[in-house]
């Protein structure tokens, strides 16, 4: 069957055309946390070079807001959709649907345990064990809030492009400002993916990453760690695939 997946976020969302499990195109867009339901359908049917109007829609978001108005019209992703993992040690309500949809994918396409990055406008560090259980992880500031955090409460620092500069000892300001955010981003998300192996005692572990500043990210990251895009995305399609089989 078809359907369309959409991953809500608090600055882009992401739309994907979906028959069953494979996905067919997706598109991002900017994320509109303030429109109506009309308008929200509208621009997601817009997105597609197709009618998609009668197909049905699953939705993971973050933003309260859109998935009060969405409520009624779309299928929306939660801890208590059908999933191929437990939540454990942490209150399921609190979950958010980006990890879930992320933790789901992570359970059915890859190796577990694993440890998921989603580097978007939070950055979340997460781990899924073996026995298909959710046990928590860590939300950090992300990159982008990093940057524009720094560059509000400080007179003399301007704003500069996120990019990886030269060398880590930087000659100018911009290159220092960064590489500070840069290499201090990837730094720490290394740090705690080897935390929560240490912590976990694990010998072997798929780190997934994804999200929307990971690309950036990823020539400073372990190259064993497992780049996927549509991770999320994909996790969602996985998900409207069990409402349909359950």
């Amino acid at each position: 069957m078809r359907f369309v997946a959409v991953d809500i976020g608090n600055s882009k969302t992401r739309l994907g055309l979906f028959q069953d499990a494979a996905l067919q195109t997706a598109h991002s867009i900017p994320t509109d946390k303030h429109s109506t339901v009309d308008l929200l359908l509208q621009h997601y049917r817009d997105v597609f070079q197709e009618d998609i109007t009668d197909l049905p829609l699953f939705v993971a978001s973050v933003v309260p807001t859109l998935s009060h108005v969405l409520r009624d019209e779309v299928t929306l992703i939660h801890h208590e959709s059908p999933l191929n993992f437990e939540i454990k040690r942490i209150q399921a309500n609190t979950l958010g649907a980006d990890i879930i949809a992320g933790s789901q994918a992570a359970v059915r396409f890859y190796q577990i345990p694993a440890i998921v990055i989603d580097a978007g406008t939070a950055t979340t560090v997460t781990y899924i064990n073996k026995e298909k259980a959710f046990l928590g992880g860590v939300i950090c500031p992300g990159l982008g809030i990093s940057a524009k955090a720094l560059f509000e409460q400080t007179s003399a620092l301007d704003p500069v492009d996120l990019v990886i500069p030269p060398s880590v000892i930087a000659h100018t300001t911009e290159h220092a400002i960064q590489g500070g955010l840069m290499f201090g981003h990837a730094g720490m998300i290394t740090s705690l993916v080897e935390r929560i192996k240490k912590e976990e005692q694990l010998d072997a572990v798929s780190v997934l990453c994804t999200g929307g500043v990971s690309h950036a990210l990823l020539p400073l990251l372990p190259q064993d760690y497992i780049f996927d895009p549509e991770l999320v995305l994909k996790g969602i399609a996985s998900i409207a695939m069990n409402h349909y089989t359950h």
